[in-house]
C-alpha cells in the first residue's frame, strides 16, 4: 500500500460562473470565492488562507488584483490569452494570465512565465510590429507594440512561501486509477470495471485494489457484487476534508470477498448540485494515495464527476461495441476530450462484443485511440453478467482478462489471433 502524500497547492478561485470543466487538475485544491464586496472577499481569503489566488473576467480582476496584490500571489484565468491581457494584467500586480481550462501545468507555466508562453501571446496576434523608436515608419495596418516584455521573476523568487515550491518533479508517487467509459450505455463498462478490479486483486494478492462506482443515475456495481450500500460516494462529504489525514479510509469503504474494496454509488440517483466536483476529487485523490489500482466505473454522462475522473485517470478505456450508434457515442468523445484538453496517450478503445466482419481499420480512420485490445461477443459472458455473476473463470474471457491486467499493471500483453480462445 502506497501512503506517500502527494503536494497540494490550495487555490482560491474568484469567479461569479464557476465551472468544474474550467478549474481542473490532480495537484489542485481550488476553494471557490464568489466576488460580493472587497471586504467579504478579503475576509473569506483569510478563512482559507490559499497558495495563490485565480480571478476570473468576470470578478471585475483588475480592481480587486490592486487590493490584493501585496499579500497574495494573483493569476488571471481567461478564455483566450491576449498580449493586451497580460500587460493590464501585469500592470495592476497580477503576476500571469492562465488559459482556461486551468490545470496544474498552466498555474506553473504562468506563474513562472517563460519566455516561450510570452512569444505565444504574441504570435496570435497579425501584423504586429515591435520598435524601439517612436519615430520609425510603419507599414500599412501595423500594430504598434514596443519591446517583448522581459521575462517575469522565476516563482521561487515571487513567492517563497507557496507550497510546494510549486515544482513540477515534487510529485510522489501514487496509485494508478483507471476507468471505463462511454456515453453509450449498454456496452460492457461495468463488465469490464467488476471483472478487472476482482481479476488484478485475485492474481496481485499483494496489491490493493479499489473499485468506485461513479454512475450518480444508475450505478449498479452494488447490486452486481450484492452489497448492502450503507456507505456510497455521498458518504464521503462528512469527512472533514482539514482531516482526511486522520480518518480511517477504510471506515467509508466495503470489503467484498472478491478481495477488493467498494465504494458503491449514492441511492437513489443524485444531482451533481449535491455530489460535486470537491467530492468526487477528495475521493479520487485520496484513494490513489491508499491503494495500489483504483478501478472507476463511469456512468454514461458528462457530468462533472466525469471530468474530475477523466484528469485523475492514468487510463481511460473507451468501451465500445461495433454498433453505430456506440461508435457514433466515442467518435463524438474524441473532439469533446480535445476540448478538455484529455491526454490522448492515455486514451484506449475498447472494442466490446466484436463482430469478424467489422472493418477495423475503417474505425482507426475516424477514432485515432490506440486499441489494446478486441473482445468477441461471447453468449455465456453475457449470461452471467445479466444474472450478476462474476466471469473470472471463463476460459475464454479470462483470455482478455489477462491481457487487459497485463495492460493496466505494464505488462506487455500476448499477442493472440482473434480466435484465439479456441486453442486454450
Amino acid at each position: 500500500m502506497l501512503t506517500h502524500e502527494k503536494s497540494t497547492l490550495k487555490v482560491a478561485v474568484v469567479e461569479d460562473c464557476f465551472s468544474a470543466r474550467e478549474y481542473r487538475g490532480t495537484n489542485l485544491e481550488y476553494n471557490i470565492i464568489p466576488l460580493t464586496t472587497l471586504t467579504e472577499l478579503k475576509e473569506a481569503l483569510v478563512t482559507v488562507a490559499p497558495d495563490i489566488i485565480i480571478l476570473g473576467e468576470n470578478s471585475n480582476p483588475f480592481e480587486v488584483a490592486t487590493q490584493l496584490k501585496d499579500k497574495y500571489t494573483l493569476l488571471l484565468a481567461v478564455d483566450e490569452p491576449e498580449i493586451m491581457k497580460w500587460r493590464k494584467a501585469v500592470a495592476v500586480g497580477i503576476r500571469g494570465i492562465v488559459e482556461k481550462p486551468v490545470t496544474y501545468e498552466g498555474i506553473v507555466s504562468a506563474l513562472q512565465n517563460t519566455s516561450h508562453e510570452t512569444r505565444h501571446i504574441y504570435d496570435n496576434e497579425d501584423n504586429v510590429v515591435y520598435i524601439e523608436e517612436p519615430d520609425t515608419p510603419l507599414p500599412r495596418g501595423a500594430k504598434v507594440r514596443r519591446e517583448a516584455p522581459q521575462r517575469i521573476t522565476p516563482i521561487e523568487e515571487i513567492r517563497k512561501e507557496i507550497r510546494p515550491a510549486i515544482s513540477l518533479v515534487n510529485q510522489e508517487k501514487t496509485g494508478k486509477l483507471v476507468t471505463f467509459y462511454n456515453t453509450k450505455g449498454g456496452v460492457g463498462k461495468t463488465l469490464f470495471s467488476i471483472n478487472t478490479a476482482a481479476y488484478i486483486a485475485k492474481l496481485y494478492p499483494s496489491k490493493k485494489v479499489a473499485l468506485v462506482d461513479f454512475d450518480l443515475d444508475f450505478g449498479d456495481v452494488a447490486n452486481f457484487l450484492g452489497v448492502e450500500p450503507k456507505i456510497t460516494a455521498l458518504s464521503w462529504q462528512y469527512i472533514p476534508d482539514n482531516d482526511i489525514k486522520n480518518v480511517n479510509i477504510e471506515n467509508y469503504l466495503i470489503k467484498h470477498p472478491a478481495g477488493i474494496w467498494i465504494l458503491p454509488a449514492p441511492i437513489p440517483p443524485i444531482d451533481e448540485d449535491i455530489f460535486t466536483h470537491n467530492i468526487a476529487t477528495k475521493i479520487l485523490s485520496t484513494l490513489k494515495k491508499h491503494f495500489d489500482l483504483v478501478v472507476v466505473d463511469l456512468g454514461p454522462t458528462l457530468r462533472d464527476v466525469i471530468v474530475v475522473t477523466l484528469d485523475h485517470a492514468d487510463n481511460v478505456f473507451l468501451v465500445s461495441t461495433t454498433n453505430i450508434a456506440s461508435l457514433r457515442n466515442v467518435y463524438d468523445l474524441v473532439r469533446i476530450f480535445d476540448g478538455l484538453k484529455v491526454n490522448p496517450d492515455k486514451i484506449k478503445l475498447l472494442l466490446n462484443s466484436f463482430k469478424k466482419n467489422v472493418d477495423l481499420q475503417e474505425i482507426k480512420k475516424y477514432i485515432p485511440y490506440d486499441v489494446p485490445l478486441i473482445v468477441p461477443y461471447i453468449k455465456q459472458i453475457e449470461d452471467l453478467h445479466n444474472n450478476y455473476n462474476l466471469s473470472l473463470n471463463d476460459k475464454r474471457f479470462k483470455v482478455y482478462l489477462e491481457d487487459l491486467a497485463a495492460l493496466i499493471v505494464g505488462r506487455k500483453p500476448v499477442e493472440r489471433g482473434f480466435f484465439s480462445f479456441l486453442r486454450r
